[in-house]
């Protein structure tokens, strides 16, 4: 996906559109480097494809829109890096996945912002085939 249509998407999402979202160091995104908050109107859906419930600080539409936010601002200032493999995960770039499955933003060599689009955002923008559709 070229840069301008992956900010045209970026810029286009609200927290409606969005699974759940993380907040963390970069690197490994089990958990274990920061946290994932999903929304209320995405909490079943969560649960489902994950296995499990999130707990209730992590039900949170706030802290999925400061994340969004975040997103944002990085598709607006940050450099865009295509292939996110091809770089070290504390470069300061973003990226969306072709699939549309999530959005992602290393804003410092220390902080990664990354939200997953809910299967409805991404049929809606075009997507017909890819993870869990």
């Amino acid at each position: 996906m070229d840069q301008a249509k992956a900010n045209e998407i970026v810029q286009s999402l609200t927290v409606a559109d969005i699974e759940n979202a993380y907040s963390g160091k970069p690197g490994c995104a089990c958990g274990c480097n920061g946290k994932y908050y999903c929304t209320v109107a995405s909490k079943d859906e969560v649960t489902a494809s994950h296995g499990y419930a999130y707990d209730d600080d992590q039900v949170n539409d706030k802290q999925v829109l400061r994340i969004l936010r975040q997103v944002q601002a990085a598709a607006a200032t940050d450099p865009f890096e295509p292939d996110i493999d091809r770089v070290d995960r504390a470069t300061v770039c973003w990226n969306v996945a072709d699939d549309l499955q999530y959005v992602t933003a290393t804003v410092r060599p220390t902080r990664v912002y990354t939200v997953y689009l809910r299967k409805q955002a991404r049929t809606s923008r075009g997507i017909e085939k890819g993870w869990d559709l």
